[in-house]
């Protein structure tokens, strides 16, 4: 977990100075965003919580779609 916080701050501190220099403030709030959301899939999966893998989520909603293509080019 250490690793993680350690990238994350070196993370912050290559992007978040250029950022704030150029005004960028809704690049800013994009970014730590996603980098929030990145931390927590991080902690989720270095303590092994059970969540659903997003391939597994697109896979469930293009298989039908896929399947039904298959049929017809056959």
């Amino acid at each position: 977990m250490a690793l993680l916080f350690i990238t994350v701050a070196i993370i912050l501190i290559l992007e978040m100075p250029g950022l704030i220099q150029c005004q960028m403030w809704r690049e800013l709030v994009v970014f730590c965003s996603l980098l929030i959301l990145g931390i927590a899939y991080g902690i989720s999966h270095i303590l092994q919580f059970k969540f659903l893998n997003p391939t597994d989520i697109t896979q469930s909603i293009f298989q039908p779609l896929f399947d039904i293509i298959d049929t017809l080019l056959k």
